[in-house]
């Protein structure tokens, strides 16, 4: 008798020794049971976790001789043909070969005529998602009103390119992968059956390079039997499978947590030396984290990890060596670095990159820890320093610092030369003196009560009116002269002029000019000629420098500015208004 390859020898030939599929068999006996039996079933998942092999069995259910029973007999004629795929009332079609709508037509004109033997006229569709429209509308019709003796049997790997006409009218089975813990006592099985020595550690590196796919886990098996001989060992094994040494990945992430660069770029030459492909190597030190990540947060992993109690204990070990939070940055760059070292024709240098940026990580700080930091530091300030400077808005560690306010104190100057008012804002943040500053030269000539009264005029509009206040900055000037307050624009700030000059806006600054100034003064607001603004104002550049000057002062001053340089071990590199 010619050689039978494992997974076609040790394939489910009853209900009960389906794998990892309990919920779906236990619906599928109980409809067979009551009959309940619908005329379309749709299978779907992974590739090799059971669903042609399910959808063989119902077949069997349908058509045994002691049924419809759940549990099928095994040794009528019916049961043994079905089993040999050469029953001729169970057709088993690819739809991948299968997909064109002349196909369907030929299966449609066939499911007309009653069975030749059996009870149903059963038909297994294996990856059904690869039928055309034409084929699908083409069966349409059947699936709609169906003949009492046809059943329909769909298998896909992809259910999602299925027309939802179609799904509609199926009972969807959603099969899932394969429990670690469930495959490895299948393949322990399989290697009692042939009489071969298979050590735990083939068995947990079968099982984790199947992902899920017992089928897969069967074939490697196979592949690894054939290579090794009846006593298997986990070097052969890694061998024959291209698996990457499991010391790399533990070496790897000792590596990580010292910090050891050197030995993290030896590996990394190790790995190219041996031949094997970086992306694999990627993703075996993500299915590592992802052990290590999931010991650290479940109270039993052992559903979740392969492996035994003995490599579950000496994951913790590993894993409590980092934190929670590690593992998962660990794994979310590794992750981002994927597609780049796929596709990258130089993936040595980026995985050598990559080793070091995750060497690195413990550089970072968890974010709750730094603003603890700065609030402990900034509780520490001066009372009323706060009020002072008020709080400055971070952009970054040694990026410019832009304070949202400012409020410095500017006077007129007595020996003659041009000075500057200011005013303050109401704060925006809590302890902050929010003020936004008024370049507004003042007549060398005014008395110094005239100029104080301007600053309090400033400083009520801002307070009382912030968008009238905006519009006052740019003025070229603002003085008291005699009982007028002059209001001065330059002839490109029109638009602010005309802001000002609003009935609303000038009966406003009239009563706020007579409060505070104690007398009533007009409003005069007019164009300012550029000889005038010449003549009384500092050049354009010296007057920005003076006010970033101010600014950068009042930000050095601020607790809460302080306290984030100190945090992140930053510099002023620039400040200015928000």
């Amino acid at each position: 008798m010619s050689y039978q390859v494992l997974a076609r020898k040790y394939r489910p030939q009853t209900f009960e020794e389906v794998v990892g599929q309990k919920p779906i068999v236990t619906t599928l006996q109980n409809a067979v049971a009551n009959r309940r039996i619908h005329h379309a079933y749709l299978f779907s998942g992974l590739r090799g976790v059971g669903k042609t092999t399910v959808a063989r069995l119902m077949a069997k259910s349908l058509n045994c001789v002691k049924g419809p029973t759940p549990e099928p007999c095994n040794a009528c004629a019916s049961c043994q043909e079905i089993a040999q795929t050469r029953s001729m009332d169970v057709l088993e079609i690819d739809g991948a070969s299968n997909r064109g709508i002349d196909s369907v037509r030929e299966l449609r004109e066939t499911v007309r005529y009653a069975p030749a033997r059996d009870r149903y006229k059963v038909t297994i569709i294996d990856e059904v998602h690869m039928l055309t429209t034409e084929a699908w509308n083409a069966l349409l019709k059947t699936l709609e009103e169906p003949p009492a003796h046809v059943v329909f049997l769909f298998a896909t790997t992809d259910y999602r390119k299925l027309p939802l006409t179609i799904l509609s009218r199926c009972q969807h089975f959603e099969f899932k992968k394969i429990a670690p813990a469930d495959m490895a006592a299948r393949l322990q099985r399989i290697a009692l059956g042939e009489k071969v020595e298979v050590p735990p550690a083939v068995v947990e590196l079968i099982t984790r390079t199947a992902e899920g796919s017992l089928r897969d886990a069967q074939s490697a098996l196979d592949q690894v039997i054939a290579f090794s001989g009846p006593a298997v060992t986990e070097e052969q094994a890694r061998t024959i499978l291209g698996v990457i040494d499991r010391d790399l990945i533990l070496d790897f992430y000792a590596a990580v947590r010292g910090r050891d660069y050197g030995r993290l770029v030896d590996i990394v030459e190790t790995l190219f030396e041996k031949g094997h492909q970086p992306v694999q190597f990627l993703e075996d030190l993500m299915a590592y984290g992802r052990d290590l990540l999931l010991v650290s947060v479940l109270a039993d992993p052992q559903r979740h990890v392969a492996g035994g109690a003995e490599e579950i204990q000496a994951l913790r070990v590993q894993a409590s060596q980092f934190s929670e939070d590690e593992l998962l940055r660990i794994l979310e760059l590794m992750t981002r670095e994927e597609q780049r070292i796929k596709n990258s024709t130089h993936p040595r240098f980026l995985l050598e990159a990559l080793a070091i940026k995750l060497a690195r990580l413990s550089d970072l700080k968890p974010i709750e820890e730094l603003m603890a930091r700065v609030d402990r530091q900034a509780s520490g300030r001066p009372p009323g320093e706060e009020d002072e400077a008020g709080p400055a808005r971070p952009v970054g560690t040694h990026s410019p610092v832009k304070k949202t306010t400012s409020a410095p104190d500017r006077r007129a100057d007595p020996g003659g030369s041009p000075s500057h008012a200011a005013v303050s804002r109401p704060a925006t943040s809590a302890g902050a003196a929010a003020a936004a500053e008024v370049a507004t030269p003042i007549r060398p000539q005014a008395e110094a009560g005239d100029v104080a009264a301007v600053e309090t005029f400033l400083k009520r509009v801002h307070e009382e009116r912030g968008a009238l206040g905006g519009f006052l900055e740019e003025a070229s000037w603002i003085e008291i002269r005699g009982d007028a307050l002059q209001i001065a624009f330059s002839e490109k700030h029109g638009f602010f002029r005309e802001k000002v000059e609003g009935r609303d806006s000038l009966e406003y600054l009239k009563r706020v000019a007579r409060e505070t100034a104690g007398r009533d003064l007009a409003i005069q607001v007019t164009v300012a000629t550029p000889g005038a603004i010449e003549s009384r104002s500092v050049s354009p550049d010296e007057a920005e420098e003076r006010r970033r000057q101010r600014l950068r002062e009042a930000a050095e001053k601020a607790p809460i500015v302080r306290a984030l340089l100190s945090a992140f071990g930053g510099q002023i590199v620039d400040v200015d208004q928000a």
